[in-house]
């Protein structure tokens, strides 16, 4: 990389992380906005919508690999990453290179400068996912869920399946204090008429699941009820 490629990635970095200033908002008014004024990117690929309190990152890479084995262009959004911003962001577990990662921040850096929004660390990288997805014309793209879900800023993509792992107490500032109700908040991306596969949990968190996806007309899938995992 030559010495200016190096500054423009250093000061795009340097742009990413100043935003995490902004702190974490929890809601998805900004995020409407933003996609919005991006042609809505989100609504161009099918989802796999993964949500829970542990093991959504290994259960997303779970979904990316049988689905990319079986012949699809697959986009997966997760998150920390390890070593660069890029990892966040991958097409076939090709993560985002230098140049992509500087080429997608100027374009949603742009539409954000222009509607002057206070976007959020995380509301920014899901928007860059949403675009680099539908501008490379991905099959289907699996996507984790940041924090709760009804109000996340990956909650906004349309899809047919949402995966919910385990779910504890976690967020209790956001998500509130009771299981059920960051079941509720975690549960609430089931989508209309799609399906759901969720670990069956405590009574209170089955309840929840079961009524939400019966609200939307989902299709419940409970393990250990529905379907089994061979070892």
């Amino acid at each position: 990389m030559t010495g200016s490629k190096k500054r423009e990635a250093d000061e795009v970095e340097k742009y990413l992380f100043s935003l995490r200033s902004h702190g974490l908002k929890y809601g998805i008014d900004r995020m409407r906005e933003l996609v919005r004024a991006l042609g809505s990117p989100e609504n161009a690929f099918p989802i796999v919508h993964v949500a829970g309190t542990n093991g959504k990152g290994s259960t997303a890479a779970f979904c990316e690999s049988i689905l990319r084995n079986a012949g699809y262009k697959v986009g997966l959004y997760t998150s920390p990453h390890l070593n660069h911003f890029g990892e966040r962001i991958q097409i076939n577990r090709i993560p985002l290179s230098e140049s992509e990662v500087i080429q997608l921040v100027a374009k949603v850096k742009n539409v954000v400068e222009n509607l002057k929004i206070p976007i959020t660390f995380f509301e920014f990288g899901t928007a860059m996912a949403f675009l680099h997805f539908a501008e490379q014309e991905t099959d289907v793209n699996v996507i984790e869920v940041g924090m709760g879900g009804r109000l996340d800023a990956t909650s906004l993509c349309k899809g047919d399946i949402t995966i919910i792992t385990s779910i504890a107490k976690d967020h209790t500032s956001y998500l509130g204090n009771k299981i059920e109700e960051i079941t509720f908040e975690k549960a609430s991306v089931i989508k209309e008429g799609g399906t759901v596969f969720a670990i069956k949990g405590s009574k209170k968190v089955h309840e929840v699941i079961k009524n939400i996806s019966d609200q939307k007309s989902a299709n419940a899938q409970f393990l250990g009820e529905h379907f089994v995992v061979e070892t």
